[in-house]
């Protein structure tokens, strides 16, 4: 199991933003918490459950063991959510919507 932070460096309210990402939920707010990120900011609503971590806290992900991403390569074991709202790997997600546009494409 794993924590990622992303190199996202999106401007919001005067600083620089990321993303911390993981494979496992628990993990995941057990991290955030041993750097200083509060539960209440878990974000769940969008298709990664993560919290945005500004340059900071993005650090001390790091030195407390996060694995760095990019943005534009998020590996294919982090959560993303479902249209069920569940949560899987972010290769099943992806497969399961190729599989269904192909079944789509089938029954025309």
């Amino acid at each position: 199991m794993a924590v990622y932070v992303d190199n996202a460096v999106i401007p919001w309210r005067g600083r620089l933003w990321a993303h911390l990402l993981g494979t496992d939920l628990e993990e995941l707010h057990e991290l955030a918490a041993a750097i200083g990120l509060r539960r209440a900011w878990f974000q769940d609503r969008r298709r990664f459950p993560h919290y945005d971590v500004d340059v900071e806290y993005r650090l001390r992900a790091l030195a407390a063991g996060a694995i760095p991403i990019t943005d534009r390569r998020i590996p294919d074991d982090v959560l993303m959510k479902r249209p069920d709202g569940t949560y899987v790997a972010r290769a099943v997600v992806l497969a399961e919507r190729r599989a269904a546009g192909r079944d789509r494409a089938e029954v025309r």
